[in-house]
């Protein structure tokens, strides 16, 4: 629906068009009445579509500003909220946001570019993560349980310490580049997988503040044996 900008735009770009067409239809006549009036509804008509194309213009960056100022309000609001269950973006984008340590069970992120996001330290349970592109993403410290990661983009994503177990990791795209550590959780039977040939081993201490051999992580259910120290 036109607002009352765009609404005031329409009509002078139909009325300029009007004097145009007087203006052709007058300057055929070679009376020169006639051509003075073409001349002068043409000048008029060349006015009357600037003005149109400037009112447009205005009603074009008012609504910019206008969408920018909602986008702005919805991700404050994410941002003040700590459990998020069941969130779904819909037509929002979602690169580069923050969930960091949010409750974000059962949400749907399916097909979503979350290219850089920040999701570490997150309740990540049985979200729905299918054809997502998770390159960059920090999901250091989460959990993923029953999370559904079919025919995701993983490639450098942060994995340090994730909790992969019982998730379904169907079809992964890539772990290229991604960031992983001796207690990342594995789902059953995934260590021989050939795109952990790609993964960053990174060392880590363990409580005591000693260092722990350096491994890919673990598979589910042997995630909850500590591992061994170098």
């Amino acid at each position: 629906m036109l607002n009352g900008l765009a609404f005031a735009a329409v009509v002078v770009l139909a009325l300029g068009l009007v004097l145009l067409v007087f203006a052709f239809m007058s300057t055929r006549n070679e009376k020169d009445g006639h051509v003075l009036r073409g001349q002068t509804y043409g000048m008029l008509g060349a006015v009357l579509l600037a003005a149109a194309g400037v009112t447009i213009a205005i009603s074009s960056l008012q609504r910019t500003a206008q969408d920018a100022q909602k986008e702005t309000a919805w991700r404050d609001s994410l941002a003040a909220a700590s459990r998020l269950t069941g969130f779904d973006p819909g037509r929002h984008p979602v690169r580069n946001m923050t969930f960091s340590g949010k409750d974000l069970r059962d949400a749907q992120f399916n097909g979503k570019d979350l290219t850089g996001s920040y999701m570490n330290d997150a309740n990540l349970d049985a979200v729905n993560f299918t054809d997502a592109t998770l390159v960059n993403v920090n999901f250091q410290s989460s959990s993923l349980s029953h999370a559904v990661l079919r025919h995701a983009d993983l490639a450098g994503a942060n994995l340090k310490g994730v909790t992969l177990g019982k998730a379904d990791v169907t079809g992964l795209v890539s772990l290229k580049g991604a960031l992983v550590d001796a207690y990342t959780c594995w789902p059953a039977h995934f260590l021989g997988n050939p795109l952990l040939k790609e993964v960053v081993v990174q060392k880590v201490l363990n409580q005591n503040g000693k260092p722990v051999l350096p491994s890919a992580g673990k598979e589910w259910p042997s995630c909850n044996k500590k591992p061994s120290g170098g």
